[in-house]
């Protein structure tokens, strides 16, 4: 179950900084999960609609983000000079995302 902690912290702060350089206004931000009716864990960004083309950035900004961290995830593992300890922690972090 903590292993999708950190990964939903991820997910709903892209959405947040997405949100942000599209000069999109938050309304509601959970950013840490919480447990739903059905027992599942979630956060939230409630946005204001503007047009159709902020929201749909937004609504892909945790696949950008997510897809860059375990890029940069990738190459720091398979680069010559690799700290195991750092990069055990970051393959847990690229596994909860």
């Amino acid at each position: 179950m903590t292993c999708f902690f950190i990964g939903i912290i991820v997910h709903e702060i892209s959405h947040y900084i997405m949100s942000f350089l599209t000069y999109i206004k938050v309304i509601k931000a959970e950013i840490l999960p919480t447990t739903g009716e059905q027992g599942k864990l979630s956060g939230s960004i409630s946005i204001e609609e503007i047009n159709f083309f902020q929201p749909l950035l937004v609504s892909f900004a945790s696949l950008f983000i997510g897809t860059y961290i375990i890029g940069f995830i990738l190459i720091y593992i398979f680069s010559p000079a690799v700290n195991y300890t750092i990069a055990i922690i970051l393959i847990y972090i690229g596994i909860s995302i």
